[in-house]
């Protein structure tokens, strides 16, 4: 049920305000998440490497993209649609309450590195 798909160097995955339509499973190289400023700067919020996922807040849900992400390297993605995350209840929902469940966890995770960098702010 994944897609692969190949991104360059530079190259932008995702839009801020995009629909959200996969769920990205990186498995080669890195991407950054980035959030444009005034002036045309990009702020850099969070690296993610190979083994991490990225979209799936905007997948869980349902709302745009909330940041940008971009190619740091040649990147090779695993795409996992939101209509064959919905077909896993009827085909394998055990791998559905699985993968949720560390999709779940890597949400945690990011969200208790955020905290930690925002304390570190005060």
């Amino acid at each position: 049920v994944l897609e692969r798909r190949s991104y360059q160097r530079q190259e932008v995955i995702i839009h801020i305000g995009d629909a959200a339509s996969h769920i990205y499973l990186l498995a080669r190289g890195q991407v950054s998440v980035l959030l444009p400023q005034q002036g045309g700067a990009r702020r850099r919020l969070a690296t993610f490497s190979a083994g991490m996922a990225f979209g799936e807040m905007a997948v869980l849900d349902r709302a745009p993209r909330s940041a940008m992400i971009v190619a740091d390297s040649e990147v090779q993605c695993d795409l996992l649609s939101l209509d064959a995350l919905q077909d896993l209840d009827a085909t394998e929902p055990v791998i559905k309450i699985k993968l949720l469940e560390n999709l779940a966890l890597g949400l945690c995770g990011k969200l208790r590195k955020a905290n930690r960098e925002l304390a570190l702010l005060e």
